[in-house]
């Protein structure tokens, strides 16, 4: 019944394999589940028993990779950039005394939000398995690398960005805004009302009428309101902007007072996350959150993760 299914997720293997990208249990359920949509094909949960016997029946196992290939190497311009800063490492520290430990030196470096992995499937007998490096024009974040003039390095810090290298969180905070725009905590905001009768494009509101309002799913203020979309926050240089609809901690002047501990506490947990592990999650579950009946509270439905560092 589900053979289509299976030799589609099995083409979409090799063809994965043959450019050098590594595939995981993960991939083959994403896959199973987007061609069992595709083909209209219903009942098919791509569980772990179900991935299990597609690797046996087209004998895919996971094999250790090789070696990492890197599509980028070291150019002339490279060389003389690290020369002229060790240069002017040795310039200072003589001539001005100050320490090298002082001197820093920062750069960015363009990566898919894909970790490197170990293993990989890869269809059996295969000599060398072998997993390139996601090319450039894939990107979605950046990593910022840096040294000190004494060879100590810096924690990697990941920024979240577009295709052009920034040293702003913009797709970061873009993303964050997104996430609270789809899951606000209180989706119809706190209570409010009116002492005075007052006039809305058009309506009329009588004194003392309780008011609550839910803009974040209106397609009239965003392009994809049922999808998580960071660009709704994002203009066309890629710079963040808020748009007057997004309204997650409410609005006028009985707002949420920890508005700003929030944002900060957010953005904090959500980088630190992101940087030290890979986020996986139940496609199941998360299906079954669309069904979810949201009141004055939007409380989210157990469900578990994987922290993979």
């Amino acid at each position: 019944m589900y053979e289509p299914i299976e030799k589609r997720v099995y083409n979409e293997v090799i063809k994965s394999r043959n450019i050098g990208l590594p595939v995981r249990d993960s991939d083959v359920r994403s896959w199973a589940l987007q061609f069992a949509k595709a083909l209209n094909i219903h009942g098919i949960k791509a569980s772990c028993g179900w991935i299990s016997k597609l690797k046996k029946k087209y004998h895919l196992i996971y094999r250790a990779i090789t070696k990492v290939r890197r599509k980028t190497t070291k150019t002339p311009a490279d060389e003389l950039a690290e020369h002229v800063f060790m240069e002017r490492v040795k310039e200072i520290v003589t001539l001005e005394k100050t320490h090298p430990s002082r001197i820093i030196t920062f750069d960015q470096t363009s990566l898919l939000l894909q970790n490197t992995y170990g293993k990989t499937l890869s269809p059996v007998g295969v000599k060398q398995v072998h997993v390139v490096q996601p090319p450039g024009e894939k990107e979605r974040f950046t990593v910022g690398l840096a040294v000190t003039g004494d060879g100590q390095k810096f924690p990697a810090a990941i920024v979240f960005k577009g295709g052009v290298k920034t040293g702003k969180l913009n797709y970061t905070e873009a993303a964050l805004y997104d996430v609270q725009r789809l899951a606000t905590v209180t989706p119809l905001g706190i209570p409010h009302t009116n002492f005075a009768p007052m006039k809305v494009d058009g309506h009329d509101i009588p004194a003392r009428t309780l008011l609550q309002a839910n803009i974040h799913p209106n397609p009239k203020n965003w392009a994809h309101p049922d999808e998580w979309h960071p660009e709704h926050f994002l203009n066309d240089q890629n710079e963040l902007f808020v748009p007057k609809a997004f309204m997650p901690f409410s609005v006028g002047k009985r707002a949420c007072l920890g508005e700003s501990l929030g944002k900060m506490e957010l953005f904090l947990y959500f980088t630190n996350i992101i940087q030290q592990f890979e986020v996986q999650a139940d496609l199941r579950e998360l299906k079954r959150a669309e069904n979810q009946a949201i009141g004055i509270f939007n409380t989210p439905l157990p469900f578990n993760i994987r922290l993979v560092p």
